[in-house]
């Protein structure tokens, strides 16, 4: 058996990474979910007297309060 370059141990010793964490990265599979997360996005919100916005419409007009205004939100620093 022709082996080339270093075992994994001496470089996982060498660069100071525990080996639990170098086989849990190597065997770490990111596995889809079986349950949603909640009901969809129902695309638009009520306005207090009841009549309905679409989430577009909620989208442009806060852009437009975000252009216009020169004034920075936030906390002082």
């Amino acid at each position: 058996m022709d082996k080339k370059g270093y075992s994994i141990f001496k470089v996982l010793k060498i660069i100071g990474i525990p080996r639990s964490t170098y086989y849990y990265q190597k065997n770490y599979r990111v596995e889809e979910k079986k349950v949603s997360e909640g009901r969809p996005s129902s695309g638009h919100s009520f306005k207090e007297n009841g009549q309905k916005v679409s989430d577009e419409q909620i989208k442009e007009v806060l852009l437009k309060e975000i252009a216009g205004d020169g004034d920075n939100y936030g906390y002082r620093k």
